[in-house]
């Protein structure tokens, strides 16, 4: 028998229980955001949720550096990055 992949021991790592019908209960020890992450923060804030534990919450930009031709260093980041940080909301998620 061939030994397991890095997804299987990483998946076996990290169940908790096995609910049945391809379904299982994972604890998530890091919270990966992408592209839309803000976004997805932005609505469960709006919600009421709350991240359990912010900081094994990591982000990465994507997007930021327009590839618009003529752009220059004050095109660099996107106006809607400098807009959704001055939002009445960007107090709430520095805390």
């Amino acid at each position: 028998m061939a030994g397991k992949t890095l997804f299987d021991k990483i998946w076996d790592r990290h169940v908790i229980a096995e609910l049945g019908g391809g379904y299982a209960l994972m604890h998530v020890s890091r919270h990966l955001m992408h592209d839309g992450g803000a976004a997805a923060l932005e609505r469960n804030r709006l919600k009421g949720y709350k991240v359990r534990n912010p900081e094994l919450t990591f982000a990465t930009m994507d997007h930021a550096v327009s590839t618009e031709p003529g752009r220059t260093a004050a095109t660099a980041i996107p106006a809607r990055t400098a807009a959704w940080a001055a939002s009445p909301s960007a107090s709430a998620r520095a805390r």
